[in-house]
């Protein structure tokens, strides 16, 4: 295992602070011997009360925010959670989007790449496909992603420092400004508005890898003190150490502030604001793990074994071989525990194969063979029909499979899954720090729109006023996917003849497949929003009496009413599929397995001569790989000219001779390649159209009491959400038609036919309630110590009445709740201040999102259990082969149990139980269908006579939970000398989540009881084996199907209730520094630094054995790695002429960074499972010119 990864196990032992803490505080404070006392004043603007300025904020302390009260309100008077990074910090640290600063925040966590975890949940493999999302995958107090806002406008744009002044960061939920958000709390992205200084800045940044980036802003005055424009351009080319993977961001920019003299006067002030950006980003991310390990086994525990996997007769004998031809060890041997050639290593190729089509490609892109993947027959059947054996092709399964094959006490556990793939840790096999495993065959695009226009007016020196604001964003992302998250692995090819006998001349050559369910998706949002704000201010001060104006005060009240429409739809097609001229998969929907062409990508050439895998040096998909239509082997079961296989007396033998058959024989077979045609015709297998109007309205009252000293806020706020979607369309072929025009929005709650459309409404109120006290000014005049105390209990409603349960039922829409207290000290002129904050805050009815494994199967079991008993009982389809007849004269089309004689045949007592099997499944399963609701929420089309399913999740099907988490937080901002700002951050977080919505447990558990009390959970998919009592293993039957993966993805989040959320880092550390030389010979240089540290995060528990089964250990859990980081700038500035400035800095993140690998999954033993690829050393040069 590579050094960077000390120990096979994981970290069991408490954490702590660590040891460098004091070493990166005086390091980070040492600039302060070089200071220069400075005692001059600011210029200071009177502004609109809706909007703050970066000119308030000194260094990395910010004075003010619209956070807390929906008009510029003194932090100091806020007694919720909000944090201000400014317009310095971010070029501190050259932080030029979410990624970029995230790791810098508190209680705050990002993915992607230079970030600090992964996001993926906890599952046997994670679900990495957030990195194809519009916006940076966050979590907030280990809670749920925080919602993306411009300039307090929701958004799907991501945020680029390009065009922002500052960004605010608001912790848990708060029903004043975010009663549509995310009870995690937001991240707003200040956007900048045109100003009235002539201001210009060109921007030109050289980085790692090639990057580069060009920036412009540049601010004009038009008509002084009246009209003012700002534009602002980027072009933005970043490229990451993992070669090709890249993200090219283009941008324009631009705005307009014009103060009318006319609306103006002394008292009183008007203004309209304009903004607009247009951009376009591509991109192909870096992939934040390794690939999944299917290599190293062969060598460390397979012995290299190669296996055949041809069909031997032309009936029922496709037993694979040892590739040497002597001994059974297949399908019906190698995958079969009982027999002893068997390997728990085998499993679908690439985790993924399990029916369709192999395309295979050369290391240079040139396409060879094409294989059956599962051995079909041809003509005969209904658009084929599938060997009586298995005779899938297989390969090496990850450790998670292994794991579960093997079970019992060597593997406690697999019941709950408790088990996890493990991801590739030895670089020398394949360098994945330095390459991208699929190249440039996946990519993430995202092209958007956002107008804003605002009037305001204030009257009165801004004691009331108002703002009529409107704000519009148009979104369009999308990704095509060539590897989905299980397949993501890089294996050997184990099979040394193909299923027609032909030897594979790839045997033992490394490849990486690309599933038949590699897809494309693409979404377009529209969010339009029309928004009014009142505010008006009582100040009793203006009094006569001075002392009852000190008590009361000044009370300043805001009103909010806001319209918010978002319009959304989205499309999904799969890359490559087998066409509907290839009979033997005909009958099959393009959705389904048997229509997959999956690409089976070289990497090399054969390994098999090596001892190891180490040192391999594998190479990526350096091609672009796209099959194309081909020609393939199947078996032809056409008797020959002479040949009669329905005479009476032929013999066994006989019947089984291939030479009485035509035999195998090559037919075209068309692949189709969706993601090359036109948007408007491509063969979708799934759309959604959906849209949300909601209505708010807002109440806020802040006090100012006994002379400033008691700050009390009051927030009520009202949200209706009424949500429509235009249903599920039904598929022909398993294509839907997103252009239908009958595919629309329902006109009320009564218009919901066709497609089972869906109407809901839902309201919800929510109050917020703080209070802060001051220390009298006199105790800041004695002391130059300023001391606060606040307590903050806010609530929030995030409407979402478009999510449904596994019945269709609306879901209430997610909620959460906080209380926190703490102090705040100021000292020395407000040079240094330190918040420190306790809260407790629970999020309801959040997406339980990838914690709920095998949520598919909920409908598709109910779609192929009912297509499988119809086909049983008319004896058709998969069940076209009679195995003999029963005692009452009936057709067993269920393989009966045992072996048959010698002569093929099975025993009357082996026949007359596999009749009594099958035709009580038949009864029992036809007796008790799912309800109509069910089958039009999971469009389940035709079910009464075929059992087909168009898609496998309904729009908005959800599985919620609760999460809770508590914790502390220190934030200290300091400029204790001119030149010198200093921000450090702590934070401790503790976060469980528990109750599993009932809507999803009470259904699951009931269905499973019919399938394990009845005999409808025997009914066989697939074809006439079972999945427990036949030699091949062939099938599986409905409960095994259930069991084996709902079942135990329910009973794997059921054992981690009330434990620790994934990825959990109780105590997180950062300290950034700058110190600016203002005059000496240094002037115009500055030096900085940053110190980041979280401790070793939660990355899996020890399994214990309760009575019902396994249990997770939560409350010892197991803890990966901790990890720190470094990072260093230095830059000068001087004036190149009297209007020209020019400054040069060099940044350096992550400086100490190696080949560092981050636990994030582990196993029950503390054993690793998947890795994080740490962050590599990053530099940037950026010119900056200033006019």
């Amino acid at each position: 295992m590579k050094n960077t990864i000390k120990q096979t196990y994981l970290n069991r032992n408490s954490r702590g602070m660590p040891r460098s803490l004091a070493i990166g505080v005086m390091l980070l404070v040492s600039p302060l011997a070089f200071g220069q006392a400075s005692d001059e004043e600011e210029d200071v603007f009177e502004l609109s009360p809706f909007t703050v300025e970066g000119t308030d904020d000194s260094g990395y302390r910010a004075t003010s925010t619209l956070a807390g009260t929906r008009i510029r309100t003194n932090l100091k008077d806020v007694g919720s959670a909000i944090s201000v990074v400014t317009e310095e910090f971010l070029k501190d640290t050259n932080s030029n989007n979410a990624e970029d600063l995230l790791v810098y925040a508190m209680s705050t966590e990002v993915a992607g790449q230079g970030g600090n975890f992964v996001g993926g949940g906890a599952g046997a493999v994670l679900d990495t496909t957030h990195r194809n999302s519009p916006v940076s995958n966050t979590r907030v107090r280990g809670l749920d992603e925080a919602d993306n806002t411009r300039s307090f406008y929701l958004s799907d744009i991501p945020w680029d420092s390009y065009n922002i002044s500052r960004v605010d960061l608001q912790r848990g939920p708060n029903s004043v400004l975010f009663g549509i958000g995310s009870p995690a709390g937001i991240i707003n992205a200040g956007l900048q508005s045109a100003d009235f200084s002539d201001e210009n800045e060109v921007a030109i940044e050289f980085g790692s890898f090639g990057s580069t980036r060009l920036s412009a802003n540049f601010n004009k005055v038009l008509i002084e003190d009246e009209l003012a424009a700002r534009v602002a351009l980027l072009s933005d080319n970043r490229n990451y150490r993992q070669d090709p993977a890249f993200r090219d961001d283009e941008r324009l920019f631009a705005a307009l502030t014009w103060k009318p003299a006319a609306l103006s006067g002394s008292s009183y002030n008007s203004e309209f604001s304009f903004s607009y950006e247009n951009g376009e980003i591509e991109s192909n991310n870096p992939r934040l793990t390794p690939p999944i390990d299917m290599i190293s086994p062969w060598f460390e525990s397979m012995g290299k074994q190669t296996y055949r996997a041809d069909v031997i007769t032309s009936t029922d004998s496709e037993d694979w071989y040892l590739a040497d031809g002597t001994t059974p060890n297949g399908y019906g041997g190698a995958t079969q525990s009982s027999s002893p050639n068997y390997s728990a290593w085998l499993a679908p190729i690439g985790n993924r194969v399990y029916d369709g089509v192999a395309v295979a490609f050369s290391p240079e892109g040139d396409q060879l063979y094409a294989t059956p993947a599962d051995v079909r027959t041809y003509p005969i059947g209904s658009g084929g029909t599938r060997g009586s054996g298995g005779g899938q092709l297989r390969g090496i399964g990850p450790y998670n499979i292994y794991a579960s094959n093997v079970g019992g006490t060597a593997f406690p556990g697999t019941d709950i899954s408790a088990y996890k793939a493990k991801s590739l840790v030895d670089p020398t096999v394949f360098n994945f720090y330095d390459n991208l495993l699929e190249g440039s065959n996946k990519r993430e695009f995202n092209d958007f729109d956002a107008l804003n226009f605002a009037f305001r007016q204030n009257f009165f020196d801004n004691r009331l006023g108002y703002e009529l604001a409107y704000d519009k964003q148009s979104a369009d992302w999308g990704r095509e996917n060539f590897l989905s998250p299980d397949a993501a692995a890089i294996t050997v090819d184990v099979i040394s003849h193909f299923v027609d006998g032909t030897e594979n001349p790839n045997v033992g050559r490394p490849l990486v497949v690309s599933s038949g369910s590699g897809d494309g998706y693409r979404e377009m949002r529209d969010r339009e929003v029309m928004r009014a704000t009142v505010y008006g201010e009582l100040d009793f001060r203006d009094s006569s009496n001075e002392t009852l104006g000190k008590w009361l005060g000044r009370h300043v009240f805001t009103g909010l009413y806001s319209e918010n429409q978002i319009d959304d739809k989205s499309f999904s097609y799969k890359r490559n599929f087998i066409g509907s001229s290839y009979a033997p998969s005909a009958g099959s929907a393009v959705n389904q397995a048997q229509r997959d062409a999956h690409v089976f990508s070289y990497l090399g050439g054969s390994v098999a001569g090596a001892s190891s895998a180490s040192g391999l040096g594998i190479s990526p998909v350096t091609t672009f790989q796209a099959p194309t239509s081909t020609s393939i082997s199947v078996w032809n079961n056409t008797p020959v000219d002479g040949f009669d296989p329905e005479l009476d007396g032929l013999s066994d033998d006989e019947l089984n001779d291939p030479a009485n058959y035509i035999g195998w024989q090559t037919i075209p077979i068309e692949i189709v390649n969706a993601y090359s045609m036109p948007f408007e015709s491509r063969p979708y297998t799934n759309a959604t159209k959906l849209d949300n109007k909601i209505e708010s309205e807002a109440l806020v009252w802040q006090g100012f009491l006994f002379d400033g000293m008691v700050v009390p806020m009051i927030g009520w706020r009202k949200d209706t959400d009424t949500a429509r979607g235009a249903g599920t369309l039904p598929g022909v072929d398993g294509i839907v038609n997103p252009f239908d025009p009958d595919f629309q929005l329902p006109n009320g709650p009564n218009d919901l036919q066709p497609y089972n459309r869906s109407y809901n409404s839902e309201s919800g109120e929510s109050l917020t309630k703080s209070v802060v006290v001051h220390t009298p000014q006199t105790f800041r005049d004695n002391t130059g110590v300023s001391l606060s105390f606040h307590y903050n209990e806010s609530e929030n409603f995030q409407p979402d009445a478009g999510r449904i349960d596994v019945l269709g039922n609306v879901v209430p829409s997610p909620t959460g709740e906080t209380e926190e207290y703490g102090f705040s000290v100021s000292a020395f002129d407000d040079k240094y201040t330190l918040k420190a904050n306790w809260y407790e805050t629970t999020v309801f009815n959040a997406n339980a999102g990838d914690a709920i494994a095998g949520n598919y199967l909920i409908g598709a079991v109910e779609a192929w259990g009912q297509q499988y008993a119809l086909e049983a009982r008319d004896r058709r389809g998969a069940f076209a082969t009679v195995f003999g007849t029963s005692s009452s004269g009936g057709d067993v089309v269920y393989q009966p149990a045992g072996d048959p004689d010698s002569e093929g045949d099975y025993s009357q007592e082996q026949l007359d139980t596999a009749y009594a099997v099958q035709e009580a499944a038949i009864t029992a399963w036809l007796a008790n269908p799912v309800s109509e609701q069910f089958q039009q929420t999971w469009a389940l089309t035709n079910y009464e006579t075929q059992g087909g399913q168009t898609n496998f999740g309904p729009p908005g099907l959800v599985t919620t939970s609760d999460t809770f988490s508590q914790g502390f937080e220190l934030e200290l901002v300091a400029n204790p000398i001119d030149g010198l700002s200093v921000a450090f951050n702590a934070a401790q977080t503790e976060a469980q989540r528990s109750n599993l919505a009932s809507g999803y447990v009470d259904f699951v558990e009931a269905r499973y009881a019919d399938f394990q009390n009845t005999p409808q959970g025997d009914i066989r998919l697939w074809g006439p084996q079972d999945d427990n009592t036949l030699s091949d293993q062939g099938g599986e039957t409905t409960e095994g199907k259930y069991m084996r993966e709902t079942i135990a993805g329910l009973n794997f989040w059921r054992a981690l209730e009330n434990g620790n959320v994934p990825e959990l880092v109780e105590w997180r550390y950062n300290m950034v520094a700058n110190y600016a030389f203002t005059d000496g010979r240094f002037a115009g240089l500055n030096l900085g630094g940053s110190w980041r540290y979280q401790e070793a995060p939660t990355v899996g528990f020890p399994v214990t054995q309760g009575a019902d089964g396994s249990l997770y250990d939560v409350a010892n859990p197991i803890f990966g790695r901790s990890e720190e980081s470094w990072d260093f700038w230095a830059g000068y500035e001087m004036a190149l002429n009297d209007s020209v400035d020019w400054k040069i800095q060099l940044n350096i993140r992550n400086a100490f960074g190696g080949d560092d690998l981050y636990p994030v999954t582990g196993q029950p033993d503390g054993s690793l499972g998947t890795v994080r690829i740490g962050a590599p050393t990053t530099w940037t040069l950026r010119n900056t010119f200033t006019f």
